[in-house]
């Protein structure tokens, strides 16, 4: 699962299916970028083990929300900069404090 973690992030999903026999087996489904295929990963019937995949789903989500979160963050910062550069240089020269002759 580690190594499709990109596509997991965006188009992850756990699935279930009978089988013939009438058990209930999970997989892991996702398609990658470009391709109408989808593809599997069998987990099977193991309640612990489904939990664990679906957690892993989870962890790689948040990891991409944070990385998100931290473009953003540097995105505003840039343009808080900028931002304050052009207040400062179409500042007046003068007194340093406002109120000061």
């Amino acid at each position: 699962m580690e190594a499709a973690s990109e596509v997991l992030v965006r188009r992850g999903s756990i699935a279930s299916r009978l089988t013939p026999s009438g058990a209930r087996v999970f997989s892991v489904r996702f398609s990658e970028p470009g391709e109408k295929r989808q593809r599997a990963i069998y987990v099977g019937r193991d309640a612990e083990l489904v939990r664990r995949a679906r957690e892993l789903i989870g962890a790689y989500r948040e990891r991409e929300r944070q990385v998100r979160e931290v473009e953003a963050a540097a995105r505003f910062t840039a343009a808080s900069g900028a931002l304050l550069r052009r207040v400062l240089a179409t500042r007046p020269r003068g007194s340093a404090t406002p109120g000061e002759s």
